[in-house]
């Protein structure tokens, strides 16, 4: 059936603002269930050859465009009428995409785009890309995630994790050596008060306020085990996927 999925392992997934699931077939370039829910439409090098690539690793809306990124492929904008235009880096442009590996995409408070590539972070202007430092010893080192926190941004990056606060200094928490590459953090997010929840390559963490990462145990038999992404309900409940064992939950009320 073409109007179905290709594989079963999906790399990423976004709702846009007009209710559409887009999805990232892995190695099969991005899916999109209408509304309607009643069939996907495909978007692949071999008929769209404006994509770079049909590894899709993060995908994005901003202002009527869906933004996603691939590994090797750069990054591109779908806009509303259909047109699709690729970025790519060039050595001779220090405003230009930083790399052609772009891992995360996330839109801030203040509507602006972010890009974390394996050569650092950039924030699309909306004509080209600003190359934003990290602080301390490696201004671009490979990024994992950019998570919006309230007004802040969170970056998991290969030499740890940062925060940027909205008037745009950045601080690196006293833990933030704990996840340092390999242990890299995929996904931030806020739970109650000034309470935080990471999902990293190595299972998953609350950070209680002002205390240090402590792992939340997931119940899953063998070796620790990667968790990619963290959704939580507007009842306080916590869901996340965790591989090879199925959908993991936490229930609002845990704390009693």
């Amino acid at each position: 059936d073409p109007s179905s999925l290709p594989v079963n392992y999906l790399t990423v997934v976004h709702v846009d603002p007009q209710n559409r699931i887009w999805v990232a077939p892995e190695g099969h370039g991005l899916s999109v269930l209408d509304p309607d829910r009643k069939r996907f439409r495909h978007y692949r090098q071999a008929t769209h050859p404006q994509i770079g690539s049909d590894d899709i690793w993060a995908i994005a809306s901003l202002q009527g465009a869906l933004w996603f990124g691939s590994f090797g492929g750069g990054l591109n904008r779908l806009d509303a009428d259909g047109t699709i235009i690729r970025y790519l880096p060039d050595p001779a442009e220090p405003r230009s995409l930083p790399s052609d590996v772009v891992l995360s995409l996330a839109v801030d408070a203040d509507d602006r785009l972010w890009v974390g590539t394996t050569k650092g972070v950039a924030r699309w202007t909306g004509v080209d890309f600003e190359r934003v430092a990290l602080p301390e010893g490696n201004p671009a080192p490979m990024i994992f995630s950019i998570s919006p926190v309230g007004d802040d941004i969170w970056v998991g990056a290969g030499s740890g994790v940062f925060r940027r606060v909205h008037g745009g200094d950045w601080h690196r928490p006293a833990w933030s050596g704990m996840f340092e590459y390999p242990i890299a953090v995929f996904s931030v997010m806020a739970g109650p008060g000034d309470e935080l929840w990471l999902a990293s390559h190595r299972q998953l963490w609350r950070v209680a306020s002002g205390g240090v990462p402590r792992p939340v145990p997931i119940r899953a038999k063998g070796p620790v085990l990667p968790i990619y992404e963290m959704i939580r309900h507007a009842n306080g409940a916590m869901w996340f996927p965790v591989p090879g064992v199925g959908l993991g939950y936490l229930q609002p009320d845990w704390r009693r």
